[in-house]
């Protein structure tokens, strides 16, 4: 898969959670990730972003 250094694997996981397990999902894992993961993915993800329009 293209950009290794996100991973995908986890998002993927993630959404597959909360989108089929709505009742179930740990909230405090939800906000775990929020404030622990997301601001890396953030960044990650702009990383492709300059990386595409030649902004690196």
């Amino acid at each position: 898969m293209c950009y290794p250094f996100i991973e995908w694997k986890h998002i993927e996981i993630m959404h597959n959670i909360m989108v089929h397990k709505v009742y179930d999902v740990d909230y405090e894992l939800i906000w775990d990730v929020v404030v622990n993961e997301i601001p890396q993915l953030e960044t990650d993800i702009k990383r492709v972003i300059d990386s595409k329009t030649g902004q690196e």
